[in-house]
């Protein structure tokens, strides 16, 4: 006999393994708890009877009449969490399950070897921005989205109400989508994303005062690294959106109408919807604002330091207001590491750069890699393939275009990482 919470009994439940639906509980237990009762739940021995499951466990349930209203909340969250799982399980068709596990297997091991085509296609092209490249790249991921169209399809047969938990997330992941219908207009959204890619990649900037073109990676890099001259760096950020931007702007809003289209036709409001949907929470906006509200009062004392630090050094820029892009240190300003000398706090205390030892030693981008790996084993993880060494694009070569911002490649079979 379950524990009694309160003095008076009004009733006694038992729940074990009949196929119902376990929201049906939920929703009169959630009625009796508005109306003043609270509840105790106690395992009990699995019940083996005629026509009914025995893999589910069996469950009492005491609910009762109480004064003590203060309790039922956290007992109900506890229920819903414990044995809400045991409940949903009650419904599942095992020859359904048998069928979509069945399904994911063959998924699971035919998917990644179609996949790999289409990412070495990617690889060879981001490797080496020749038009035959991009050509086979478009081709071989339309050839792998008509592949994925085909599993979307096989996988949206099954009635997810009658699978487990597990198999039923799996088959919504494999059905949710945000391609175009139309072949078309999928073929121009693939040609797009190649033309941005190369025309991001490969775009100069003339500096007709030293007679140099100038590119992404490394020199206007360097530049904004290393630079503390203001004009300098205001032409380095400013000349690179230049050359880039107005040839980016018309295929960028004709991509972003292209997925919109893409995720109508799949039942979406808009791609960022679909986008949001991968984080399976229901309000990942409200999450973001919640964790920039306990992040901002660090963040405004942050920039009003690095403001103030930077106003001493530039005497263009006032010690209030936004901080101009350009002296961060970064293309982007996403990273203000390179500007550290001039924000440092503690004058003659050890630094934490590393560089200047790393030089002395002789370091290489491939040492740099092998000393990473080497800490990545330390603390238990897998060492990286001979492979990665013999495939991978450590450094950028002289020979051809390529895009050259650092990317971590998984190619899902044969361990093969880039």
């Amino acid at each position: 006999m379950p524990p009694t919470p309160s003095p008076i009994t009004e009733f006694y439940t038992y729940i074990h393994g009949y196929p119902i639906a376990g929201n049906s509980f939920i929703i009169v237990l959630q009625y009796l708890l508005t109306e003043g009762y609270t509840y105790a739940i106690s395992p009990r021995l699995p019940v083996v009877s005629a026509g009914t499951p025995t893999n589910l466990p069996d469950f009492a349930v005491n609910v009762c009449r109480s004064s003590a209203m203060e309790l039922k909340i956290p007992l109900f969250l506890a229920l819903v969490a414990v044995f809400g799982p045991f409940l949903l399980e009650a419904a599942l068709d095992q020859a359904e399950e048998n069928k979509a596990k069945e399904f994911l297997a063959k998924y699971n091991k035919i998917t990644p070897q179609e996949d790999y085509k289409s990412t070495v296609a990617s690889w060879n092209y981001a490797t080496n921005l020749t038009n035959y490249n991009k050509a086979i790249k478009t081709n071989a991921s339309l050839t792998f989205t008509a592949f994925y169209k085909q599993m979307r399809s096989n996988a949206s047969v099954f009635d997810t109400s009658k699978l487990s938990y597990d198999s039923a997330r799996q088959i919504k992941k494999i059905t949710a989508s945000a391609t175009p219908k139309d072949k078309g207009t999928l073929r121009k959204l693939t040609v797009l994303e190649s033309e941005m890619e190369e025309i991001y990649s490969t775009g100069k900037v003339d500096d007709s005062a030293h007679g140099k073109q100038l590119e992404l990676d490394p020199d206007l890099y360097e530049i904004l690294s290393k630079s503390r001259d203001y004009d300098r760096l205001l032409f380095a950020w400013k000349g690179w959106r230049e050359a880039v931007g107005p040839k980016l702007r018309h295929r960028y809003t004709e991509f972003v109408e292209l997925m919109n289209i893409g995720a109508r036709d799949n039942g979406w409001k808009d791609i960022g919807e679909y986008w949001r949907s991968w984080y399976e929470v229901d309000d990942l906006e409200g999450m973001v604002e919640g964790f920039w509200n306990e992040l901002k009062p660090l963040y405004q004392e942050l920039h009003a330091y690095v403001r103030y630090k930077l106003s001493q050094k530039y005497e263009e820029m006032s010690p209030e207001g936004p901080i101009p892009a350009h002296l961060l240190g970064n293309m982007w300003a996403q990273s203000w590491v390179n500007i550290y000398d001039l924000v440092e706090p503690y004058k003659n205390q050890s630094s934490l750069d590393v560089t200047a030892s790393m030089v002395k030693k002789g370091y290489n981008a491939t040492m740099m890699f092998e000393l990473a790996d080497s800490f990545f084993q330390s603390i238990g993880l897998e060492a990286l393939p001979a492979s990665f060494y013999e495939k991978s694009m450590i450094t950028k070569p002289k020979d051809r275009n390529v895009i050259c911002h650092a990317s971590a490649w998984d190619f899902a079979i044969n361990r093969d990482v880039r």
